[in-house]
Formats: C-alpha cells, structure tokens, sequence
C-alpha cells in the first residue's frame, strides 16, 4: 500500500509539472489569419499577408528600399544595390541611363515622381528627397539636388551630401535613375 501511495504521488506530480509548462509556455504562432478568434485581427492579418506577398519577390522587398534609404545595410543577399537594381528595372514607373548631358532633363522630369533614386554601377545607390534643394554644379552643368545613400566599399558607406560629391564626376560609368510614384 505505502509503494502504491507513492507511485500515485509521482504521477500526480508529474502531471501537474506537465500542464504547468503547458500553461507557462507561449501559445503557438499562427501562421493562417483566418482561424484568429477576433474579426479585427482576421482583417489585419489577411491584410499584412496580402501585402507581403504583393511586395516581396524572390530577392527582396522593393517598398522597404523606396521609403527607407537605410534599409540597404539589412539586405542578406549579397550586394544590396545590385538587389534593388534587380527590382527597380521591373517596378519602376521610369528609367533613365543619365549623363551630363540629360541630367538637367532627367532632373525635371523627376519632379513628377515620389521617389528617385540614382545608382552608379553597383556601387552607389543615393535617394532624392527634394528636387528643388540642390546646389549648381559645373561638372553636371546642372543645378544638382541633395541626396542621402551609400557608396560600397567592401561595406556600405552611409553619405548624405549634394549627389554630385556622391555620385562622381560624369564619365563612361554606368549611372541610372529610377523613377517611381
């Protein structure tokens, strides 16, 4: 009777040890946002999915770069700009190999737009707020508007200046300008 006893106290404490980690322990992630117990939730859920699953592609999300410049140093593939090259040539509203040429044109043209960005090979990438800020500039004959972004150097190098002293002198580089709305 006294083994019966304690056998019965070691399953009874075993048991209550087993639904203690249960309740203390966080309930599991839902990944599908149609069984939540709140309508509110359902909604916001379906609508974070949807809208993941509209931006991201394969190599990354294309809105993360538009609205924030600093999000080209969280990139986990390889060269962050050539990854935005890769998804601005297939969602941008307009490109444009720029030049000294048509650098002025293409400067005017961007005011139509609410996110400009210009590469340099795959080097450089620099964001245009504002147009109209901007600082003549002999080289680009052309009144050259201040930009913020990152040159590569084995890292990326954070730059905020006019993006004439970002993007260089014109010469026989590639340079593109990304237009979106």
């Amino acid at each position: 009777m006294k083994y019966l006893s304690i056998l019965f106290l070691l399953t009874l404490l075993i048991s209550c040890k087993e639904d203690k980690e249960a309740s203390t322990s966080l309930p599991p992630t839902n990944n599908n946002p149609t069984t939540t117990t709140s309508d509110q939730s359902t909604d916001s859920n379906t609508e974070i999915s949807a809208t993941k699953s509209n931006n991201i592609t394969a190599s990354g999300n294309i809105t993360d770069y538009l609205k924030d410049i600093k999000s080209f140093t969280t990139s986990e593939k390889g060269n962050p700009i050539e990854e935005f090259q890769k998804l601005a040539d297939d969602t941008a509203a307009e490109k444009i190999d720029i030049s000294k040429e048509n650098f002025g044109e293409a400067l005017k043209k961007a005011t139509d737009f609410k996110y400009i960005f210009i590469t340099v090979e795959n080097h450089t990438v620099v964001k245009i707020d504002d147009v109209s800020k901007c600082k003549p500039s002999g080289s680009w004959a052309t009144c050259v508007p201040f930009a913020r972004g990152y040159i590569k150097k084995g890292e990326m190098i954070y730059q905020e200046d006019y993006a004439n002293n970002i993007i260089g002198l014109p010469n026989d580089q590639k340079r593109t300008m990304y237009l979106f709305n």
